[in-house]
C-alpha cells in the first residue's frame, strides 16, 4: 500500500519526506509540482491520495481514527488564501483558487472516498456551491459539517458526515478532529496534582492566584507570559513559536523532530548545489 502526495511548497514537501522516512505516515511518493501539472495517469497505484498535502495533517487523521491501510481515500486541504479574512478575499478571481482542477482530476479518477477543509469564509464566495454542484452531478453524496478547535474524537452517525464522504461512505467514521490540548498535558504529574488542588479548593469570592502556574512550574513561562503548558517558548512579542502552534492543532512531538531533520538535509542540499 502506497500513498501519493502532492505539495508545492518544497518545505512541506521535504517535511513530507522526512516524515515517510521516519515512519510517521504512509509509505509513499511526494510530488511538488503544482496539482495543474497533475494527469491522471500520475495517481494509478495508489491506495491514499493526498493533494495540497502540507505536512501529512490528513494522514495523521486517517491513523487516528483508525482508517484501514488497504480502503483506498483522497483528501484535498484547497488554498484558503482567496477566501481567508486575512488575506485580499478576492474569492474564485484569485490564481490559487484551485477547486476547479481538483473537480477536474476527481472527475477522471473516480475517488471512492474524499475528505477535504476550507475556511468557512469560502462559503460567502459559492465555493461550497460550487463544489456540491459538480460532486453531484459526479454521481457523489456531499455533505459538510463546520468544525471548532475544540472538536474532539467521536463516532457520528450515518446521517452526518465530516468531509466530503462519497456515496459509498455510509458507515459511521470516527474522524471529526481531536481534543485541544490544555494548559496542564505537559505537566509532571505532581504539579498537575497541585494546580488541580488549587483551583478546586478554591471558594466563591476567592481565587486561585494569578501566577499560580508560574509558582509551580516556572521553566514554562520564560518570559513572563501566560502559556499554554507546551514546553516549546514563545517570543518575547507574545508570538506563537511554530512547535507551539502544531502542538495545539494536534500534531505529536515527532513532526517537530522531522521539520528540523528536513530544514537540515535541505540546507545541506543547498550548500552543495552552490559549491
Amino acid at each position: 500500500m502506497k500513498a501519493y502526495y502532492n505539495e508545492f511548497d518544497p518545505h512541506a514537501a521535504a517535511w513530507l519526506r522526512q516524515l515517510i522516512a521516519n515512519g510517521l505516515i504512509m509509505d509513499g511518493v511526494v510530488d511538488d509540482r503544482s496539482i495543474i501539472e497533475v494527469e491522471p495517469e500520475d495517481l494509478k497505484g495508489f491506495t491514499r491520495h493526498h493533494f495540497f498535502a502540507g505536512i501529512g495533517g490528513w494522514e495523521l487523521a486517517l491513523q487516528l481514527a483508525n482508517w484501514p491501510i488497504d480502503r483506498p481515500v483522497c483528501t484535498a486541504s484547497l488554498p484558503c488564501q482567496p477566501f481567508s479574512v486575512a488575506g485580499a478575499q478576492k474569492g474564485k478571481e484569485d490564481e490559487r483558487h484551485l477547486l476547479p482542477h481538483f473537480i477536474d482530476l476527481v472527475k477522471q479518477c473516480n475517488f471512492q472516498t474524499i475528505f477535504g477543509e476550507q475556511v468557512p469564509g469560502a462559503i460567502k464566495h459559492g465555493w461550497l456551491d460550487d463544489l456540491c454542484l459538480e460532486m453531484e452531478r459526479e454521481k457523489y453524496a456531499v455533505g459538510q459539517i463546520v468544525l471548532t478547535a475544540a472538536a474532539r474524537v467521536r463516532p457520528i452517525s450515518d446521517k452526518d458526515c465530516t468531509g466530503w464522504p462519497t456515496a459509498s461512505t455510509r458507515d459511521q467514521i470516527p474522524l471529526s478532529g481531536w481534543a485541544t490540548p490544555n494548559t496542564m498535558d505537559n505537566l509532571p504529574a505532581r504539579s498537575q496534582q497541585a494546580m488541580q488542588h488549587q483551583f478546586d479548593t478554591a471558594r466563591p469570592g476567592r481565587t486561585a492566584p494569578a501566577n499560580l502556574r508560574e509558582q509551580v512550574h516556572p521553566e514554562l513561562y520564560p518570559n513572563g507570559l501566560t502559556q499554554t503548558g507546551y514546553i516549546a517558548e514563545t517570543k518575547s512579542t507574545g508570538q506563537l513559536n511554530p512547535a507551539l502552534s502544531r502542538w495545539l492543532m494536534g500534531f505529536p512531538k515527532e513532526w517537530d523532530i522531522a521539520a528540523i531533520q528536513a530544514s537540515r538535509l535541505m540546507s545541506t542540499t543547498c550548500k552543495k548545489r552552490e559549491s
